[in-house]
């Protein structure tokens, strides 16, 4: 197994800080989520459950209760894991399988193909980076936290009778009486069960696989902690994440029979003390193909789609949103690993600084910001604290409209991931603060807080909502478009 005792613990766990402050400050941006629904748009993504296929619904129902944001496309929430999963879903599709794929039996979607040998994945993403924890047939083999997991577990659920009788009927554990197995701990009884009886004692028993962390604000607007969409599935409680994770799912491997490419990625992520949670991420992988794939076709037909769609920089940060701590699918450096090589025939992604986080502030605006965010909160906790991603934050409009061009824009980026709240607040102001809202976009989009699909966005509401607009007025409007 994967022995993180040869890390460098404090600089170790600095860095977990900082991704798990990195996921939070990405995952509740609305850019990031915009972002993730313009994918899903040009993707050809269904954007509505009624506009999947009878097959797409059919598989949403059997993910339900374990993925993320399934409950929130199953009720067509706008929220950022939705649009990743219904883009997901595309992806998966059985016509995306490729016929010469290495393995016939597993891995088959087309999108696993990895072009760069630089790239961990390469040539496919078919290495086994991670095992299950049910597969690990001894206690040391696990990691001292998912040990510390179990043993709590196992300390509450033992007093509960219907699931201490499922141990009781465990055939490798003989005749022992009640009372005595109530002492046993957790790692006696595993150390006594067979692999099938290991997988029902660690998830149908223990829920090892679902999260103990709050529900997450990136979740649907509607919900509240008293019982939401996104939780009401978690046997832990419904004030809970909804799905499970990688961390309670996957335990890293040091090495693999006859694959180099394990042990070299975990020796080499050892050396640059990078956090690993579940190996290198074949989900942002098949993602950040299709959407490569995607702006390639768009790219072929008029070249300018390469500067008006999200780059393969904006997709890769989405993954980020969609996969960092605390929502612990995957690092940063899995991501980052994944990733490498991917191109769309004009752009290349490349992870250029692998025992840092340099990469990021030479990416888009609004992932350096996210990383100055992480760094200011880890060198000064208690000076600038980030925001609370465990709230509930639905977007609530105060009586008193805004009375400046700054102050509408304010409230237009705090709700901009949703084009129905940008359409209400420019309806909601008066003509005469629509129009001097104008200059302060491309103030905004030359200072890079905003878009250009964003200011893109807002300048043509503006042009809908305007019935009568004067040559001057028009000639703004024209000049700012083009930039």
């Amino acid at each position: 197994m994967f022995n993180r005792e040869k890390f460098d613990q404090e600089q170790l766990a600095k860095s977990i800080t900082v991704e798990t402050n990195i996921g939070k400050s990405l995952m509740t941006n609305p850019l990031v989520n915009h972002i993730a629904v313009l994918i899903r748009l040009y993707s050809g993504a269904p954007m509505s459950k009624s506009a999947m296929t009878e097959e797409d619904q059919q598989h949403l129902q059997k993910i339900l209760s374990f993925i993320g944001g399934a409950r929130d496309l199953d009720n067509d929430h706008d929220t950022l894991d939705a649009h990743v999963l219904a883009t997901h879903i595309k992806i998966d599709r059985a016509e995306n399988n490729e016929i010469y794929a290495p393995d016939p039996n597993r891995r088959q979607n087309r999108f696993n193909v990895v072009g760069s040998k630089q790239n961990p994945i390469y040539p496919w993403n078919c290495h086994d980076f991670d095992m299950a924890v049910h597969e690990v047939d001894s206690w040391d083999g696990l990691p001292a936290q998912m040990q510390e997991i179990i043993t709590q577990r196992w300390s509450s659920y033992r007093f509960n009778d219907e699931k201490f009788a499922l141990v009781m009927s465990f055939q490798s554990l003989g005749d022992i009486d009640n009372t005595g197995l109530r002492n046993w701990d957790a790692k006696t009884i595993l150390s006594c069960l067979q692999e099938k009886e290991r997988k029902i004692f660690l998830y149908d028993i223990l829920d090892i696989k679902w999260s103990p962390c709050e529900w997450l604000s990136d979740g649907a607007l509607n919900n509240s902690l008293s019982g939401g969409l996104q939780s009401q599935d978690n046997p832990l409680g419904s004030n809970l994440r909804q799905h499970n994770t990688g961390f309670l799912a996957n335990i890293v491997q040091s090495s693999a029979p006859d694959d180099p490419n394990v042990e070299k990625w975990a020796s080499e992520a050892i050396r640059r003390n990078r956090p690993v949670i579940s190996g290198p991420s074949g989900h942002s992988l098949r993602y950040l193909n299709f959407w490569a794939e995607c702006r390639r076709l768009y790219i072929y037909k008029d070249e300018r789609y390469d500067q008006i769609l999200p780059s393969l920089e904006d997709a890769r940060l989405v993954m980020m949103a969609n996969l960092l701590p605390p929502k612990n699918h995957h690092s940063y450096h899995e991501i980052m690993c994944a990733s490498i090589g991917v191109s769309d025939g004009v752009n290349t992604l490349a992870y250029l600084h692998q025992s840092s986080y340099d990469d990021l502030e030479n990416g888009p605006l609004y992932g350096k910001q996210a990383l100055d965010t992480a760094l200011l909160a880890l060198n000064n906790p208690n000076k600038e604290p980030l925001p609370n991603p465990w709230a509930v934050q639905a977007p609530v409009f105060d009586i008193k409209l805004p009375e400046t061009a700054s102050d509408l824009a304010g409230l237009l980026w705090q709700f901009g991931s949703s084009p129905e709240y940008v359409i209400m607040l420019l309806k909601a102001a008066s003509s005469n603060l629509r129009l001097s809202l104008i200059l302060e976009l491309q103030q905004r989009l030359q200072n890079g807080s905003i878009t250009k699909l964003q200011h893109d966005f807002v300048l043509e509401e503006i042009r809908k909502l305007e019935t009568v607009v004067s040559c001057s007025t028009e000639a703004r409007l024209t000049e700012n478009k083009d930039l």
